[in-house]
């Protein structure tokens, strides 16, 4: 029996990180900085643990109780502007932003594919690709410089280009 009621489409869910990260001006979001602004205003508790008590995970986000346990490695590492370790703060926000207020929830794959979504989106705007696109720089400059203009690792970088070019309808290389 399906208990999941789906967040919402792609669009909804990159609204959401839209509204997340409008408080930013600059090009690359502080997560670390936007962490603390939620724990701030209580829309979740942060708990940093030694990172052998995280067994095998780097973080987890208690949904039900809006709680995000990370690492003390990741925590560290995403404050020194670690890519991967901002990631995985990212993604344990779309978790509190997406899925607390949700009464039911059993498909974990889809909540997964969500949070990805919505850190991807909130690390790598997608206005800023479809601005690029539209001057044609990101047809020269390419994932790497995107990577390092938003501090994320190349795999997301090309997977945001991919994602907006299939919204958009482009198909190939250009």
């Amino acid at each position: 029996m399906n208990m999941y009621t789906p967040t919402s489409d792609a669009e909804q869910i990159c609204s959401w990180a839209k509204k997340a990260r409008e408080a930013y001006k600059r090009g690359k979001l502080d997560v670390i900085d936007y962490l603390e602004f939620l724990q701030r205003e209580g829309a979740c508790f942060v708990v940093i643990l030694p990172d052998d008590e995280m067994e095998l995970e780097k973080a987890y986000t208690h949904i039900k109780h809006k709680i995000i346990c990370i690492a003390e490695s990741v925590y560290i590492d995403a404050f020194n502007d670690d890519p991967q370790a901002r990631f995985i703060i990212a993604h344990e926000i779309g978790h509190i932003i997406l899925h607390s207020n949700k009464e039911k929830v059993a498909i974990h794959d889809k909540m997964e594919d969500e949070a990805n979504l919505f850190a991807t989106e909130l690390l790598i705007p997608s206005e800023w690709i479809i601005r690029e696109m539209r001057r044609r720089v990101i047809k020269i400059i390419g994932a790497d410089y995107i990577a390092q203009k938003f501090g994320v690792e190349e795999n997301i970088a090309k997977e945001q280009l991919k994602t907006v070019r299939s919204r958009l309808g482009i198909h190939g290389l250009w």
